[in-house]
C-alpha cells in the first residue's frame, strides 16, 4: 500500500488550501499552517478511512534537494480519501517563508508521494507579495499580540526575551525610518549615504527636534564609546539646567566627569568641573587652574589679555572689559610694558606704573586725592562750587594738643616701627570728626589730612599771641629807649654839676688846704 497511493492536488472541488494561522513575535517558532489534500489509491479510488501517520515535508525545490522542515503527525484522520493537518503542531515551523516552496506528503514509513504541491497564499496574503508589499486593512497589525495597540505592535514579555524590529539596508544607500505628518515634510531615524561614515542621524526636516524623558529617572543618556564624541553643529539654547557628573576629570578624561574638551586634538581632560557643592573649577590638562567658590575666584598661574587701549566701543577688543550693560571700552587695559590703566568710556581715568600712580579726575594740574571712610578714593575738591551750607567750623581746636603721640609695630612686623597716634584715644577726647568708624562703631583709622584743619585756627590763635606779645616788647622798648635818653642827659647834667663843684671848690681855697684836708 505504501506505493500504491497516489497523492494528488484537487484543482477544482478539493482544493488544497494553505494559509498562516496566527503570527507572534517568535514568528519562525510559533507559525502554523493548515494544510488539505486527497489521498486515493493506485487504483483511483480513495483511501480507505481511518487514522493515518503522515510526514510532511518542505522544500524550496519542486524536485530533488533537501528537506528544510520534516514533521511526522501519527494519527491524521482521513475520510473518503480527504484529511485535514495542521504544520508546525509537532516540530516548530521555522522556515522564513521568503521563496518558494513545496510540500510533500509520505503515509507511515512509504517514500514521498510526488509530485510536491507549491504552496500557495491565501487571497489577502497577495498584497505582500511584488515590490508595493501593502496591508489593505486599516486596523493595527500585531506581532507576537493578538489585540495590537497601535499600528504596529511588536511584543514579547518573556523574561529575557527581546522585542526588536530589524531594518536593514545597502553597504551605499539609505537605512532610514521616515516619519511624515500630513502638514510637513517629515522625519528620519537612520544611516543615510549623504551623511560621512557611519552617522546615525535623527533628524527634523520642518519644526523643532525634541528628546524627552517624562517619569521618574527623567535622563535622558548619550553614551559614545571612550573615544568618541558627542558633536552638536549649531547654537545649544537650554532652557532648564544641563547637568554634568561632579568631580575632577582624570588622566585623559578618565572619570568622564564634567564639560570637558575633545577637538583639536584635546583628550577630555581640560573643561569646566565641579569639584564640591558651591564650587566650579576650570582644569587644563587634568590640572585645577581657576577656582570659583562662593564669594572668592583663584587662579593658579597667569591671566593674559592682548595690551593696548580699548578704542571706541571696544573695538580693539584689548585687556579687561566690561560689557554687561556697557560696550567694551570701560575695564582694565595695558598701554605699555610696566603699567596698567582703568578706562571708563575709552577715557584713561587712572594709571599704575611701577614707581606712581596717575589718576585723572579733573582737567586742572595738582588735583588731590582723597579714600572715603567707606574706601572710596575721590577728587578731593576744595572749591566752593562742589559745597554747600559753608559755615564756620565751631570745635575745641586746643583738645587736638592733648593727643599724646606713639610709636608702634605693626602684628608679624615687630621691626617695623611706626608712629602716629591712636585712633580710640582721639575718639576719648572727643575729636570724632577726625576718627575713622568700622560698620560696628568702633575706631578703626584717622584722618590726618584733616587734622591741618584743628591745627590752623591753633596756629592763629599762636600767632596773634604773638603777634600781641610783639606789640607789648615794641611798646617796653620805645620806653626804654626814653629811659636811656633821659638817662644819658642826666648823666651829662651831673657831669656839668661836678665841673661846676669843682671850679667852686678851687676857686675858694686857692692854696689847697681843701686838699690837703681831704
Amino acid at each position: 500500500m505504501k506505493s500504491s497511493f497516489d497523492f494528488r492536488f484537487i484543482p477544482a472541488k478539493l482544493l488544497m488550501i494553505l494559509f498562516f494561522a496566527a503570527f507572534t513575535t517568535a514568528l519562525h517558532a510559533q507559525a502554523k499552517l493548515s494544510i488539505q489534500g486527497f489521498l486515493k489509491k493506485s487504483d483511483g479510488t480513495a483511501l480507505t478511512d481511518g487514522d493515518y501517520s503522515l510526514k510532511f515535508r518542505i522544500y524550496n525545490a519542486e524536485t530533488g534537494g533537501t528537506a528544510l522542515w520534516t514533521e511526522t503527525q501519527p494519527t491524521v484522520e482521513v475520510t473518503g480519501g480527504i484529511y485535514s493537518a495542521v504544520l508546525g503542531s509537532v516540530t516548530a515551523l521555522n522556515i522564513p517563508f521568503t521563496e518558494p516552496y513545496f510540500v510533500s506528503v509520505a503515509v507511515g514509513s512509504g517514500s514521498e508521494m510526488v509530485p510536491r504541491i507549491p504552496l500557495t497564499s491565501a487571497p489577502y496574503a497577495l498584497s505582500l507579495i511584488g515590490q508595493d508589499n501593502k496591508f489593505p486593512s486599516s486596523g493595527n497589525v500585531g506581532i507576537g499580540t493578538a489585540t495590537p495597540a497601535e499600528k504596529l505592535h511588536v511584543k514579547n514579555t518573556t523574561s529575557g526575551g527581546t522585542a526588536k524590529v530589524l531594518v536593514e539596508g545597502p553597504a551605499n544607500g539609505i537605512t532610514e525610518l521616515y516619519l511624515k505628518k500630513a502638514d510637513v515634510v517629515g522625519a528620519f531615524l537612520g544611516f543615510n549615504q549623504s551623511a560621512s561614515g557611519n552617522t546615525f542621524r535623527i533628524g527634523n526636516n520642518e519644526g523643532s527636534l525634541q528628546l524627552l524623558a517624562a517619569g521618574s529617572g527623567n535622563e535622558i543618556q548619550l553614551n559614545p564609546p571612550a573615544d568618541g564624541l558627542v558633536r552638536i553643529a549649531g547654537p545649544v539654547l537650554a532652557e532648564q539646567n544641563v547637568v554634568a557628573r561632579g568631580g575632577a576629570p582624570g588622566p585623559s578624561g578618565s572619570n568622564k566627569n564634567g564639560y570637558s574638551f575633545a577637538g583639536n586634538g584635546g583628550d577630555n581632560d581640560s573643561g569646566l568641573f565641579c569639584l564640591g557643592d558651591g564650587v566650579v573649577s576650570l582644569f587644563t590638562n587634568n590640572t585645577e587652574r581657576l577656582t570659583l567658590n562662593q564669594d572668592r575666584l583663584y587662579l593658579a598661574g597667569g591671566m593674559l589679555a592682548r595690551g593696548g587701549a580699548p578704542g571706541a566701543f571696544g573695538v580693539n577688543h584689548n585687556g579687561y572689559a566690561f560689557q554687561t550693560g556697557g560696550d567694551d571700552d570701560s575695564g582694565m587695559f595695558s598701554l605699555d610694558a610696566g603699567s596698567v590703566s582703568f578706562y571708563a568710556d575709552n577715557t584713561q581715568k587712572m594709571r599704575i606704573t611701577a614707581s606712581d600712580v596717575y589718576a585723572d579726575v579733573s582737567t586742572g594740574v595738582g588735583t588731590a586725592l582723597g579714600i572715603q571712610a567707606d574706601g572710596r578714593i575721590v577728587k578731593a575738591t576744595s572749591s566752593a562750587r562742589y559745597k554747600e551750607q559753608i559755615t564756620p567750623l565751631k570745635a575745641d581746636f586746643g583738645r587736638l594738643l592733648l593727643a599724646e603721640p606713639k610709636k608702634y609695630t605693626r602684628p608679624g612686623r615687630p621691626q617695623d616701627w611706626e608712629i602716629g597716634f591712636i585712633a580710640e584715644e582721639l575718639d576719648a577726647l572727643g575729636l570724632k570728626q577726625l576718627v575713622v568708624y568700622d560698620n560696628q562703631g568702633r575706631p578703626d583709622a584717622l584722618m590726618y589730612d584733616r587734622m591741618v584743619v584743628y591745627i590752623v585756627p591753633l596756629l592763629r590763635e599762636q600767632q596773634q599771641r604773638i603777634e600781641a606779645l610783639e606789640q607789648e616788647k615794641a611798646k617796653r622798648d620805645t620806653a626804654f629807649g626814653q629811659l636811656q635818653t633821659e638817662n644819658a642827659a642826666l648823666l651829662q647834667v651831673l657831669t656839668e654839676l661836678r665841673a661846676d663843684v669843682n671850679a667852686l671848690k678851687a676857686a675858694t681855697n686857692p692854696t689847697g688846704r681843701n686838699s690837703e684836708r681831704k
